[in-house]
């Protein structure tokens, strides 16, 4: 039999490798929307459906709570979802929002709902692309119809979709009206590139956006525009396999959020800077690095989702007395999504036990 260590380690693994799963099915270009939490506002046309409203830093955290409870429960997140994603007044997030509810339905075998949901994807993007008085998002709408018709299996429609895509976007490029704009523009044209097999095409928008982007970052200085954009731009790179280029990336977006959060006031700016430096540590490898981002985190905002992630970077970490005490901390926890953790962590506190690994909360792991 294993030893508890083992165990531990076993469990953490197999609970981890689910995320896979809903990421396969949501697809490799529109992932990076919903993990980079991209907000956009369309200026052309409100949707407001019902009385619930949400904003972007709320559906932001509804979907980063999805994420981690879908591996679980993908019933009860598609119930935690939902509200935000119907009556969301901005189309974009209210597409990202049911881009996730339908995997969430394919994984259960839902295929009927997953595409009525890509069905009105499609209903309201061209709606939107017909009536609007802007150019700046047309590019993401146009991706997001064309992404909805090939889910649905609707090869005439996704092909007319791109066809019109390739004839409006590219003369746009680089005369929209803000670098997120533009490299929005790129990012939509090389994903359905990339959806069509079109890799020659890839490789010159790749090209373009290396060269055109990459001087402009420096003058960023909205913490929301450097995750957005520098999210597009290292998902861009692994696409290509261009290691090189993907970690400098995430070495610069980490440097440029790292010397703005000292002086931001705005609550929800300063969690979102830190999450997105953890976020990054973690994919470099350096859980020791985003633990202290995340305690910052989960002081601001602490909900469950925040103090697992915390707990679980200190158990990557090596640090086993500061992930029992955080997951003993969410055993005590009661919000939307706290049932949903407490069985790992009451399956890791049992295993740390059986290491005589205890924590006095007052006295281990204290705060800094």
């Amino acid at each position: 039999m294993n030893n508890p260590v083992q165990r531990i380690r076993q469990f953490v693994t197999q609970n981890t490798l689910r995320v896979g799963i809903i990421g396969f099915l949501i697809g490799a270009c529109t992932i990076v929307l919903i993990l980079g939490g991209i907000s956009m506002i369309f200026s052309v046309k409100n949707f407001r459906d019902g009385a619930i409203e949400y904003t972007s830093y709320e559906f932001d955290r509804i979907t980063n709570d999805f994420l981690q409870v879908v591996n679980f429960n993908p019933r009860e997140a598609i119930r935690l979802l939902e509200p935000a994603a119907v009556y969301n007044p901005d189309i974009f997030n209210r597409a990202e929002g049911y881009f996730m509810l339908a995997a969430a339905y394919t994984a259960l075998g839902d295929t009927d709902n997953a595409d009525k949901l890509y069905d009105e994807i499609i209903n309201f993007m061209q709606d939107g692309i017909s009536t609007a008085d802007s150019q700046d998002f047309l590019a993401s709408a146009y991706y997001q119809a064309f992404l909805a018709a090939n889910y649905a299996g609707k090869d005439e429609l996704a092909q007319q979709l791109y066809d019109e895509m390739l004839e409006v976007v590219p003369p746009l490029l680089n005369n929209l009206s803000n670098l997120r704009q533009n490299t929005e523009a790129y990012w939509f044209l090389f994903c359905a590139a990339y959806d069509q097999g079109e890799y020659t095409e890839m490789d010159i928008y790749y090209s373009e956006m290396k060269e055109l982007i990459t001087p402009q970052l420096y003058s960023l200085t909205d913490v929301q525009t450097i995750i957005d954009i520098y999210s597009m731009l290292t998902k861009a790179a692994s696409t290509m396999n261009d290691t090189y280029q993907q970690i400098t990336y995430y070495e610069k977006e980490i440097s440029q959020l790292s010397s703005i959060v000292e002086n931001l006031t705005y609550t929800p700016d300063i969690i979102r800077a830190h999450k997105a430096v953890a976020t990054i540590e973690m994919k470099l490898g350096r859980p020791e690095i985003a633990a202290p981002h995340y305690k910052i985190v989960a002081t601001y905002e602490p909900t469950s989702t925040n103090v697992y992630l915390l707990a679980m970077t200190y158990y990557n970490a090596g640090d086993l007395e500061c992930a029992y005490k955080w997951f003993s901390e969410l055993q005590r926890m009661d919000d939307s999504t706290s049932n949903y953790y407490q069985d790992i962590a009451s399956q890791l506190i049992k295993s740390f036990e059986e290491m005589n690994l205890y924590c006095i909360p007052d006295k281990c792991c204290p705060f800094e």
